[in-house]
């Protein structure tokens, strides 16, 4: 599918007068792969808030938490579970420090659907660090594509996505961009 890919590109950039690599073909692939996800993925899952589909639960807990970051000075704070965490520390019971990371994009529009659109970039961002590790391991750009187009069209990770927001999306991200590094001895 890949290499169709790069003739019908090849093929049009070549009536447009430019001459290109695979490389720079492949790049352009998996960026357009991640955009695409990224831009699909945002409208379904705000669609889905829109109209009501989205769960109070989790989506609402991390809402609160951020706004009481941000607007009140209580470090991540929610009333949510303050039966099983009587302190209202949302690190009781989702100890998650990489929260911090987020903060600043969540402050720039402070509301749930922020939080959903953070979890879509943060799942298609993943391919970058997926695409390099595989093309350091696989040893064909083309096999690398691929590889990155399963990963964007990966029902399992769909799920996640749909189904509010979870801290855990960072996963891949942090997950593949350590593999590659270790793979590539650089820490």
């Amino acid at each position: 599918m890949s290499k169709v890919l790069y003739r019908l590109l090849k093929a049009w950039l070549r009536i447009k007068g430019y001459l290109i690599s695979k490389k720079i073909i492949s790049d352009l692939i998996v960026i357009a792969g991640i955009a695409i996800y990224i831009l699909h993925f945002s409208k379904l899952v705000l669609f889905r808030f829109k109209t009501f589909d989205a769960y109070a639960w989790d989506l609402g807990l991390f809402n609160q938490a951020f706004i009481a970051t941000l607007k009140y000075g209580k470090l991540f704070y929610t009333t949510v579970e303050l039966y099983v965490s009587p302190t209202g520390s949302l690190f009781a019971m989702h100890l998650s420090p990489a929260l911090f990371l987020l903060l600043p994009f969540y402050a720039l529009r402070p509301c749930p659907e922020t939080l959903l659109i953070i979890q879509t970039v943060l799942l298609a961002l993943g391919a970058i660090p997926l695409y390099a590790l595989a093309i350091e391991k696989l040893k064909s750009r083309w096999a690398a594509v691929s590889v990155v187009i399963s990963y964007l069209l990966y029902p399992l990770m769909h799920g996640v996505n749909w189904y509010d927001f979870h801290p855990q999306a960072m996963i891949p991200l942090f997950l593949f961009t350590y593999f590659y590094f270790f793979e590539k001895k650089r820490t």
